[in-house]
């Protein structure tokens, strides 16, 4: 278990993928994800399936961590490294708080924290950086009160809500963020 100030992140269980389906498909979050499809039940159970058994047989140099977040003994959202290169010491981190109530209290910033932490301390890695829609103000004050710094844009790389965005690239280097 991964601690924070107000999270704890354990590892992903199959019982959460059913939340995470919910929460995914709602209107205002499903937009802000760069694969902006509706999720259905069984992709997703077909996906934890590979999702673990990719794990089980790869487990030291797994290209792919998932983590749910728990805040006040619940289940509230997940958080994510991906495209984990080991040769390189980077990843690509990502996060959602599902449940609305924990939105804008400071549980998406400490568990980006926390996972941040996680990557740099216990997997060496050097950088991790991360992608966000132009419009989804929250995460970009959120990645950005853990060190994060805007690095570059994808320009009109994104469509959703009958026009193109930008994509923020933004990221962190471990000596950043023990500053």
């Amino acid at each position: 278990m991964i601690k924070g100030k107000k999270v704890s992140l354990r590892p992903l269980e199959k019982e959460d993928i059913y939340k995470i389906v919910e929460w995914r498909n709602q209107e205002g979050v499903r937009t802000n994800f760069l694969d902006s499809g509706l999720l259905s039940k069984y992709a997703q159970e077909a996906w934890y399936e590979q999702y673990q058994k990719h794990f089980q047989q790869y487990q030291k140099y797994n290209d792919r961590l998932i983590f749910a977040i728990e805040a006040e003994n619940q289940y509230i959202g997940i958080t994510w490294l991906y495209d984990i290169n080991h040769r390189n010491q980077n990843a690509t981190i990502g996060m959602l708080i599902g449940d609305k109530n924990f939105w804008g209290k400071g549980y998406g910033t400490d568990a980006i924290w926390a996972l941040t932490r996680y990557a740099f301390d216990e997997m060496n890695l050097r950088r991790i950086n991360g992608y966000i829609v132009e419009y989804n103000k929250g995460s970009l004050r959120m990645v950005e009160k853990n060190g994060y710094k805007v690095e570059g844009c994808m320009r009109k790389a994104y469509y959703a809500h009958s026009q193109f965005w930008d994509i923020k690239v933004v990221g962190i280097l471990k000596e950043e963020f023990e500053q």
